[in-house]
């Protein structure tokens, strides 16, 4: 049986774990549980109560499912949610139509001497992530970034820290990300979804960890003046649309059932007799 873990200060660690065992037939633990029972596990939120757990998941060959907020797009309403892994890698044979609610659309490369852009944006994430994911800090994560852009290019770098969520929910960077955003010449982080609205906008990205973002960008950032523009892009965010889902979602099983069926299928595709 699956369990969900909420982690006690995430206000809606506990909807979504309800959510969820709901859907997948499983059980909420108590609040701040630090024991992992037999089975599966489900985990809303980077803390410092899931990331032992998950690691302890790791460890034991368990399978272990995270969930957080959605891909820049839908944030508030949807939470994505990956097994295995903290964010889905946008590969599949997803369709538009999940995508096409949030109306939107990719726009053309911001490349050339005319659309090109003036300036390097890095996007920092929280403190709480360096310190429990990577074993570093904020600070010395964008030290040795800004030391390696340096290496690489005469741009200026502007800097963009994580900020509380806007009034739309849909907030992922600091104040005024999507002003820098309009002159970037390319967009450098870990691994935040500010990769994402930078490849909706036509910004090609540099993440420096896997993430969602990886297969449209680069990891190397001595490559900074020659970015990747893949001409992909659709493809990717409709996978990353039909892996983020609604609580209602969640309940009503929808998200077990096609995370399940992922995973039958990734099974099937590197089985030695497929």
């Amino acid at each position: 049986m699956l369990t969900c873990y909420p982690s006690p200060g995430k206000r809606k660690a506990l909807k979504l774990c309800a959510a969820f065992a709901e859907g997948s037939c499983g059980r909420v633990a108590g609040l701040g549980e630090s024991r992992l029972g037999p089975g599966a596990a489900f985990f809303y939120g980077m803390t410092g109560h899931t990331l032992p757990l998950i690691e302890r998941c790791r460890r034991g060959g368990r399978d272990w499912y995270y969930a957080d907020n959605a891909y820049y797009f839908g944030r508030g309403a949807y939470f994505r949610v990956t097994r295995n892994a903290y964010q889905h890698d946008g590969g599949g044979a997803a369709g538009p139509e999940r995508f096409a609610r949030f109306g939107l659309s990719a726009a053309p490369w911001r490349k050339g001497a005319r659309n090109g852009g003036r300036h390097v944006l890095v996007t920092i994430q929280s403190e709480l992530f360096y310190r429990l994911a990577l074993g570093t800090t904020r600070e010395a994560w964008l030290a040795d970034v800004l030391a390696r852009l340096r290496a690489a290019t005469d741009r200026p770098i502007e800097v963009c820290h994580k900020a509380v969520a806007a009034a739309s929910g849909n907030a992922a960077a600091g104040p005024g990300f999507e002003t820098h955003l309009g002159d970037a010449h390319a967009l450098v982080t870990h691994s935040s979804s500010t990769a994402v609205k930078a490849l909706l906008d036509g910004v090609p990205v540099f993440c420096t960890g896997a993430c969602m973002a990886s297969s449209m960008g680069r990891a190397d950032l001595a490559l900074l003046e020659d970015p990747r523009y893949p001409d992909d892009r659709e493809p990717w965010l409709w996978n990353l649309a039909a892996n983020q889902w609604t609580r209602e979602e969640m309940s009503d099983g929808t998200c077990w059932r096609q995370l399940t069926e992922q995973a039958a299928a990734r099974e099937n595709h590197s089985s030695p007799d497929s």
